[in-house]
């Protein structure tokens, strides 16, 4: 159990590291293409960062094991919110820099309602199609917005190939570790002797979560807010459109509403109250981050006693 958990400290210790490599090189190519860091977050990091839950939905649906494909992305949802975001406010204040951030709030709130046509057995495909334009349309509003740097900086053509290449780098060295991280971590659990069900429903999700969370928390050091906002609401979007719409065009998904009932409503709570705390604070602090935090919480212990009474 000991030799476990420091190879989980470890893994966890090379992807913080390789995630600070992420970052550092997205902002360069930012600087390069001429995009804000709120583009480069969502178009380069969210996307690369979300592959762990692509990968584990659309395998899981390929199996029909809907309620871990399903389960994984409304959950990851969960903790890109509640966790990522809240626990970054811990390394400092995530202010609004620019006024895209209110789009990519609001967009969220609104795709995240489009996941129950598969709980009221809307017709799967369908379903996975819509999600899938929705995904496209974004990628393309957000190049379309212009989210270009005032004034562009420069950069020469050789230090972004190096840049790119850096950066292609340490989202890989992100994802494997992420892996090992997942690993190891359901390994410490099966030894401390915690149900497979509660950690299949709690700690994939967080798992995949991962990469977001050791991007944004560098992202906040750096004092890249745009960058950290970008990541993870880029990344929730990415979640909800590109991947549950993959996995239900792979395979058709229908599940019983009452099954996510408790993801769905705190997703929800969850969504509500960062659109709040953007369009009235224009900034989360440690303050909102806790708020977050005890959402997430308040899901967990639901999430337990659920667990117990079956």
């Amino acid at each position: 159990m000991i030799e476990t958990l420091l190879l989980l400290l470890f893994a966890l210790a090379v992807l913080l590291k390789a995630s600070d490599l992420v970052v550092e090189n997205s902002i360069v190519l930012a600087r390069f293409f001429k995009l804000s860091d709120l583009a480069v977050g969502f178009l380069l990091v969210s996307v690369a960062t979300s592959i762990p839950e692509l990968v584990v939905s659309v395998f899981a649906a390929t199996k029909g094991d809907v309620g871990l494909a399903v389960g994984n992305v409304l959950g990851s949802n969960l903790a890109n919110i509640g966790l990522v975001l809240g626990v970054s406010t811990f390394f400092g204040v995530l202010a609004v820099q620019r006024k895209e951030t209110y789009s990519l709030a609001r967009i969220l709130l609104l795709v995240s309602v489009i996941p129950l046509a598969l709980l009221l057995h809307i017709p799967s495909a369908l379903t996975g199609f819509v999600l899938l334009a929705v995904f496209v349309a974004f990628a393309y509003y957000v190049l379309k917005k212009r989210m270009v740097l005032e004034p562009p900086e420069a950069v020469p053509g050789r230090k972004a190939v190096f840049s790119a290449l850096l950066f292609m780098l340490g989202v890989g060295v992100v994802l494997l570790s992420a892996n090992y991280v997942v690993d190891f971590a359901a390994a410490l659990a099966q030894t401390a002797g915690i149900s497979q069900s509660f950690v299949g429903a709690t700690l994939v999700a967080v798992s995949t979560s991962l990469p977001e969370l050791a991007v944004t928390i560098s992202a906040v050091r750096k004092r890249h807010s745009s960058l950290a906002f970008g990541n993870v609401l880029g990344s929730c979007i990415t979640n909800i459109t590109l991947v549950l719409g993959a996995a239900a065009l792979l395979n058709p998904l229908a599940a019983n509403i009452f099954s996510f009932l408790n993801l769905v409503i705190f997703l929800l709570i969850e969504n509500i109250l960062l659109w709040y705390f953007l369009e009235t604070q224009k900034k989360i602090t440690l303050r909102e981050g806790l708020v977050l935090i005890g959402v997430y919480a308040l899901f967990l212990i639901a999430g337990m006693q659920a667990e117990l009474l079956v």
